[in-house]
Protein backbone atom coordinates (compact mmCIF):
# COMPACT_ATOMS: atom_id res chain seq x y z
CA UNK A 1 0.00 0.00 0.00
CA UNK A 2 1.41 3.28 -0.98
CA UNK A 3 1.09 6.97 1.22
CA UNK A 4 1.33 10.32 0.80
CA UNK A 5 0.90 12.59 3.07
CA UNK A 6 0.62 16.43 2.73
CA UNK A 7 0.67 19.22 5.11
CA UNK A 8 -0.93 22.10 3.94
CA UNK A 9 -0.47 25.70 5.37
CA UNK A 10 -2.52 28.79 5.37
CA UNK A 11 -2.56 32.29 7.20
CA UNK A 12 -5.25 31.57 9.30
CA UNK A 13 -7.52 28.57 10.85
CA UNK A 14 -10.18 30.14 8.83
CA UNK A 15 -8.52 29.42 5.94
CA UNK A 16 -8.07 25.92 6.56
CA UNK A 17 -11.39 25.46 7.71
CA UNK A 18 -12.72 26.89 4.51
CA UNK A 19 -10.45 24.65 2.55
CA UNK A 20 -11.34 21.59 4.46
CA UNK A 21 -15.23 21.96 3.94
CA UNK A 22 -14.60 22.56 0.52
CA UNK A 23 -12.33 19.77 -0.13
CA UNK A 24 -14.08 16.93 2.13
CA UNK A 25 -17.84 16.76 0.11
CA UNK A 26 -15.74 15.34 -3.11
CA UNK A 27 -15.84 11.86 -3.34
CA UNK A 28 -12.32 10.10 -3.53
CA UNK A 29 -11.50 7.89 -6.63
CA UNK A 30 -12.13 3.96 -6.49
CA UNK A 31 -9.72 2.56 -4.20
CA UNK A 32 -8.12 5.47 -2.48
CA UNK A 33 -8.61 6.57 1.07
CA UNK A 34 -8.54 9.97 1.94
CA UNK A 35 -8.39 11.88 5.27
CA UNK A 36 -8.26 15.38 6.00
CA UNK A 37 -7.86 17.11 8.86
CA UNK A 38 -7.00 20.97 10.39
CA UNK A 39 -3.93 21.71 12.84
CA UNK A 40 -3.92 25.14 13.95
CA UNK A 41 -3.78 26.89 10.60
CA UNK A 42 -2.58 23.68 8.36
CA UNK A 43 -4.76 21.44 6.34
CA UNK A 44 -3.24 17.53 6.98
CA UNK A 45 -4.17 15.74 3.76
CA UNK A 46 -3.44 11.47 4.01
CA UNK A 47 -3.93 9.46 0.88
CA UNK A 48 -3.63 5.42 0.55
CA UNK A 49 -3.95 3.20 -2.49
CA UNK A 50 -2.82 0.58 -4.18
CA UNK A 51 -2.20 1.93 -7.59
CA UNK A 52 0.57 4.69 -8.00
CA UNK A 53 -1.25 5.94 -11.10
CA UNK A 54 -4.63 6.69 -8.98
CA UNK A 55 -3.05 7.80 -6.04
CA UNK A 56 -0.91 10.16 -8.64
CA UNK A 57 -4.08 11.23 -9.90
CA UNK A 58 -6.29 11.57 -6.80
CA UNK A 59 -3.18 13.85 -5.52
CA UNK A 60 -2.90 16.25 -8.68
CA UNK A 61 -6.97 16.61 -8.35
CA UNK A 62 -7.09 17.50 -4.92
CA UNK A 63 -3.79 19.96 -5.25
CA UNK A 64 -5.79 21.64 -8.44
CA UNK A 65 -8.89 22.32 -6.13
CA UNK A 66 -6.82 23.68 -3.63
CA UNK A 67 -5.60 25.80 -6.06
CA UNK A 68 -8.62 27.57 -7.17
CA UNK A 69 -9.52 27.54 -3.17
CA UNK A 70 -6.74 29.64 -2.37
CA UNK A 71 -7.22 31.89 -5.60
CA UNK A 72 -11.06 32.50 -4.10
CA UNK A 73 -9.69 33.25 -0.87
CA UNK A 74 -7.60 35.72 -1.68
CA UNK A 75 -9.89 37.49 -4.56
CA UNK A 76 -12.43 37.83 -1.63
CA UNK A 77 -10.31 38.23 1.43
CA UNK A 78 -11.84 35.70 3.71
Amino acid sequence: MSKVSLNIPFSTNDHARIAYDVINVDKELKNVFRSLAVEDSNLIIHFEGDDYKILRLSVNGLLQNLSLVTKTISLFSL
